[in-house]
């Protein structure tokens, strides 16, 4: 089992991965990062004209020509969904790290917005002692291999070593 489960998240999508040891060191790089299985966020998959409404273009004027301010609360639906998706996130993270046997770690990776509010969630719930660590970087549309690469960097999972070669005599 893993002791490393990573999400790398952002408004749209989350992709759930974790630090597997290679089966044969003498031959295969480890550890290396596997993504497991990725979510959606069901807000952000339908267009916004079908989210939000029409939109109420020219009504907003006066016959005397002055404007009227119209809110349509469309940042606080917005906020909502992601709030919403980063609760889902979490708790799909919470759980799966949950399962593993020795020292738990969950590593989140969003871009600063999106950290905020899986911050909040996992604020509220019940983590059962799992060490969590952030990284402020948008990753999602990264390799594998790249993710692993930068958080390796900011020291927040092993880096991948390269097999051990066998020497010759």
């Amino acid at each position: 089992m893993s002791e490393y489960t990573v999400i790398v998240a952002d408004s749209v999508r989350a992709r759930f991965f974790t630090v597997e040891n290679a089966r044969d060191p003498q031959n295969e790089s480890s550890p290396k990062l596997l993504e497991h299985e990725g979510m959606l966020n069901a807000a952000k998959e339908l267009p916004e004209r079908k989210r939000t409404g029409n939109s109420t273009s020219g009504r907003n004027r006066s016959p005397s020509g002055g404007s009227y301010a119209f809110d349509d609360h469309r940042s606080k639906h917005e906020q909502d969904a992601l709030r919403r998706f980063a609760k889902k996130v979490v708790a799909k993270g919470i759980r799966q790290t949950s399962r593993q046997d020795a020292r738990r770690c969950l590593v989140v990776a969003a871009e600063k917005r999106v950290l905020g509010v899986l911050r909040a969630e996992w604020a509220a719930i019940k983590t059962n002692g799992i060490e969590i660590r952030e990284c402020d970087r948008d990753m999602a549309g990264e390799t594998p291999l790249k993710i692993q690469e930068l958080l390796a960097k900011r020291k927040l999972i092993p880096a991948l070593k390269k097999p051990l070669q066998r020497t010759r005599t």
